[in-house]
């Protein structure tokens, strides 16, 4: 029994003998790479994987070592999963998984709670287009929230991340554009999303500490392009990720006793009143 640590979020079991799709955010590597991974998993595993044959998922080279993922969303390009989960496997076909808290080293003071992780598996049979409404039918009849005891109605939220790597290249004048293009072209756009990365993060948006707006790009803020969103009738949402405070950011320099690892960075933490 071997026990590996391979990036994984969600899990949905489900295919060939060796391969197993799972479901979640990517980052991109080539064409070729994508084709090459298919191809070396036919023939490594003999799995009945022709690249064009192959159902858009992310496929977990379970009995690879060490194990190998690779996404394919039915086209002939591809994205690499980087996500943090841990599995065990024998040397046939069978796979175990344990999720959980990785580790966990804290001690809970009179009136504290926590909640652990949570994580849906879903199985099912057919093709991946009915797992994937099996899975919009699970989340609407119980998780979505019913105020008023209705669910609520559609609506559009959109950004620019894929244009503007999140918000490192953005300023205020293509932000204003690109609301106004989505209007232009009878898009009901509820929500324009300014993404990672408004604020100063040296063009790097995982650096995050420094929580206010780099006037270089937005002057004024970005309080310009609320307007110019309000004006027409959209409202705005601004991404926050307060909790991780990364190295050489205002957090980590100017109050390091707030940070859970300090100067170096780490997660802000929340249980410090002066840090809340």
């Amino acid at each position: 029994m071997k026990t590996h640590k391979l990036n994984l979020s969600f899990l949905a079991l489900v295919g060939a003998v060796w391969l197993w799709p799972v479901a979640g955010e990517a980052v991109a590597p080539t064409e070729s790479e994508m084709a090459e991974a298919a191809r070396w998993a036919a023939a490594k595993f003999k799995a009945a994987t022709d690249p064009a044959k192959l159902g858009p998922g992310l496929y977990v080279l379970a009995n690879n070592d060490p194990p190998f993922a690779f996404t394919y969303d039915g086209r002939p390009s591809a994205d690499l999963l980087k996500w943090a989960a841990e599995f065990t496997r024998d040397q046939a076909t069978g796979l175990r998984i344990t999720a959980g808290q990785e580790k966990p080293r804290f001690k809970l003071h009179s009136g504290e709670e926590f909640r652990t992780p949570l994580m849906a598996l879903q199985f099912w049979k057919g093709d991946w287009i009915r797992a994937q409404n099996l899975w919009r039918r699970w989340m609407l009849a119980h998780n979505l929230p019913r105020p008023g005891g209705k669910l609520p109605p559609v609506q559009m939220a959109a950004c620019s991340s894929h244009q503007f790597g999140e918000m490192i290249q953005a300023n205020t004048a293509n932000q204003e554009l690109f609301v106004d293009r989505y209007l232009e072209e009878k898009l009901p756009l509820d929500y324009w999303w300014m993404d990672a990365g408004w604020y100063k993060c040296d063009g790097s948006w995982p650096k995050t500490g420094t929580w206010e707006v780099d006037t270089n790009r937005f002057v004024g803020g970005l309080r310009p392009i609320s307007d110019h969103a309000h004006a027409k009738r959209v409202k705005t949402i601004v991404w926050f990720e307060p909790e991780r405070v990364h190295s050489g950011t205002w957090l980590a320099e100017n109050h390091p006793d707030w940070i859970l690892g300090g100067k170096d960075g780490g997660l802000l933490n929340l249980g410090n009143p002066a840090a809340g």
